[in-house]
């Protein structure tokens, strides 16, 4: 965790296991809100007290909707904590806030249906399964390429033979066509790999996340 109220460690209180998906995050806005495209939606935060959705604090989502509003639209827009991405995009749904930002399996469905505008998606290819939504470097904005992953962790000091193990049953279940296909879905791609891809993955990811905390000066609860 980036939070310094964390209470633990997460490199060194844990040891990788593997990553088993990641899925980019999704800028939605509720369909009365005035913005076709990330360009008006800047000039409209300029332009007014504006507040975005995210599935809670320090969560991947939030602090890329920090880099999108405060770093590159240079706008003050509050981010509004809610507890998971489903409550979040319910949220926007219902216009209260009429932004937000969520990995992009819990607004995928209010997409689809038209209860909800995607103006972006953080990946480095559009999703296949949006494919008429942007990306944020389509857009001109290549630093936001940004994914919530889900890895699976166990305690430091597990024997190595037993992260190994755990490490071979998840890679074999990813490499199933019927888990794969059931991820791809919900936006979700499958990923495996060693312990040590994992460790230098997460090490990355850390890394990334820091600095944006410090560039967008996040307040992180």
């Amino acid at each position: 965790s980036l939070s310094p109220s964390a209470g633990y460690d997460a490199e060194k209180d844990f040891v990788p296991i593997a990553v088993a998906a990641t899925q980019p995050n999704l800028l939605v806005v509720h369909p009365d809100l005035p913005a076709q495209n990330l360009a008006e939606l800047f000039v409209l935060v300029r332009s007014g007290k504006y507040s975005f959705a995210t599935p809670g604090s320090g969560t991947t989502p939030h602090l890329t909707g920090e880099m999108l509003f405060h770093v590159l639209a240079k706008a003050d827009v509050q981010a509004i904590h809610f507890r998971g991405a489903g409550p979040a995009a319910a949220a926007v749904v219902a216009g209260e806030p009429r932004i937000g930002v969520l990995a992009a399996t819990a607004p995928i469905t209010y997409v689809k249906s038209g209860k909800l505008r995607a103006l972006g998606i953080s990946s480095v290819r559009r999703s296949p399964v949006l494919p008429d939504v942007p990306t944020f470097v389509e857009s001109g904005y290549p630093s936001i390429q940004d994914y919530t992953w889900v890895a699976y962790l166990a305690p430091a000091g597990t024997p190595p033979e037993i992260t190994q193990k755990l490490n071979n049953s998840i890679n074999h279940a990813l490499g199933l066509a019927d888990v794969r296909a059931r991820l791809a879905a919900l936006e979700l791609e499958a990923v495996g790999g060693t312990p040590e891809q994992t460790r230098k993955y997460l090490h990355e990811e850390l890394k990334h996340w820091a600095r944006v905390v410090r560039e967008t000066g996040a307040k992180l609860e």
